[in-house]
């Protein structure tokens, strides 16, 4: 029965050239109807995946996301962060991620925050492990972090494992590096931070180095968070860069309040616990074509 009454409204939705007022009132019902089913199935759809989301109390928090770069491709990614264990004003916690470019690169990671002064402040460390899966390299990492509604502070070393790997276009290596990120958060209405971010990586033997700084503003408005800058580097990897992602609702309020921020004075930041770790995902390689000409990239 369901094959028929697609093929009549096949018939109709095809024949309006054809149709007399009556039939052309007749098919506006029926187009209309039409569209009103399938708004209706992705409504489904997407309430389904929010619940489904919903009903795993300890993920905290999901999000889709996508990145554009002067440099680089377009990327898109999955991030969802996970409460382990929660006892007093400390909380254990893990991260996923994954990203799809060129290459595909997975993130786990194994993280502990701890609220002080009063709820005010965050401190945190954290360790991941990086697989890029097109030709093998891998790499561990440790963060450091601190939180406040005035300004974040978070620090990350990366440590390749694997070593240069033959490719089709002559060689490349994972590098091994470090970043340093202040997170200022302006006091106005409105959550919005300006940043910097000072990193170095290198080559196992030293004989490459790659070290820049990024300068940019980050902002988040109900479900998207919007992270857009500029890098400067010594490599010639000069560009602006975009980050954009959309937070799945999981039914939790959003209790930071913007109107609460001001330039002298710290409120609770309890509510961010579970915030993603700010840390490089991607792994940064240097590549040898086989002309003996070395670029650099993830």
């Amino acid at each position: 029965m369901k094959f028929f009454k697609i093929l009549f409204l096949i018939f109709f939705l095809t024949s309006e050239a054809y149709a007399g007022d009556d039939e052309k009132i007749l098919q506006d019902k029926i187009k209309n109807k039409f569209t009103s089913s399938i708004n209706n199935q992705l409504n489904n759809i997407t309430n389904s995946f929010s619940n489904l989301i919903n009903s795993k109390e300890n993920v905290k928090h999901f999000e889709i996301n996508s990145e554009f770069n002067d440099n680089e491709k377009f990327s898109f990614g999955l991030l969802n962060v996970n409460k382990i264990l929660e006892k007093n004003n400390l909380v254990f916690f893990n991260q996923n991620s994954l990203s799809i470019n060129d290459d595909q690169t997975i993130n786990l990671g194994l993280g502990a925050r701890n609220l002080i002064y009063d709820d005010k402040i965050i401190i945190g460390s954290n360790i991941f492990y990086d697989h890029s899966f097109q030709e093998n390299h891998k790499r561990n990492g440790i963060g450091l972090e601190g939180k406040s509604s005035l300004l974040d502070v978070t620090y990350n070393y990366y440590n390749a494992i694997t070593s240069k790997k033959t490719t089709s276009n002559g060689s490349e290596e994972a590098l091994d590096g470090s970043d340093f990120r202040l997170d200022y958060h302006i006091p106005i209405k409105g959550n919005i931070d300006v940043f910097v971010n000072f990193f170095e990586f290198e080559n196992a033997k030293k004989t490459y180095k790659q070290k820049g700084t990024q300068i940019g503003f980050s902002s988040k408005l109900e479900n998207i968070k919007l992270e857009a800058g500029y890098q400067d580097d010594n490599k010639g990897n000069d560009g602006g860069f975009l980050k954009i992602a959309y937070v799945i609702n999981l039914g939790k309020v959003d209790s930071s309040n913007s109107s609460e921020i001001s330039a002298t004075q710290m409120v609770s930041v309890k509510d961010r616990l579970y915030e993603p770790v700010k840390r490089e995902n991607k792994i940064r390689l240097v590549k040898i074509n086989k002309s003996g000409v070395t670029v650099s990239g993830f």
